[in-house]
């Protein structure tokens, strides 16, 4: 069974510089401690994409969707504002094929700086998955997938703080 990985990106209000067509900039100290994989991260632009997966294409059904590369697996999406707010990766990408998603997880945080907490979970729709979450509050999630692990990166994920008073 393959591993998928899912990176999801705090709320960047201050950060957030511009955006516009899908490419977003983040300000390089909330940049430099974000998760990144292949030169990816949650703040990626258009152009940062298509260096690691190949050329992307739009998908004629779902405006919001593209895909990049070969595999099916490799696309982004976009929010409304036209921001890109997921990307998935396939292991091919990576040269994570291999590995499990556990072990893989932990590769992952011995090896970034970045991560600062790991947390195994169970889905009863894809199985067990991991999630890694980042010094920016942004969140890897690693995903079992029959074709091998699949990261996949997101915006808007992160939890407000409960206030109390």
């Amino acid at each position: 069974m393959k591993v998928s990985l899912r990176i999801l990106k705090p709320m960047l209000f201050a950060t957030c510089l511009s955006t516009s067509l899908g490419m977003s900039t983040v300000a390089t100290s909330a940049a430099e401690d974000l998760i990144t994989v292949r030169g990816m991260s949650i703040a990626s632009d258009f152009e940062d994409i298509e260096t690691a997966m190949g050329p992307c294409a739009d998908n004629r059904d779902q405006d919001d969707l593209y895909y990049c590369g070969a595999s099916e697996f490799n696309s982004f999406r976009l929010d409304q504002s036209g921001r890109i707010k997921e990307i998935y990766v396939a292991c091919e990408i990576f040269n994570g094929c291999d590995y499990d998603v556990e072990n893989l997880a932990h590769i992952l945080k011995d090896r970034m700086d970045t991560i600062q907490r790991l947390e195994m979970k169970a889905s009863g729709f894809m199985g067990d998955y991991a999630t890694l979450t980042g010094q920016a509050g942004d969140t890897l999630e690693i995903w079992a997938m029959d074709e091998g692990p699949l990261l996949i990166f997101r915006v808007g994920m992160a939890r407000s703080q409960l206030t109390l008073e």
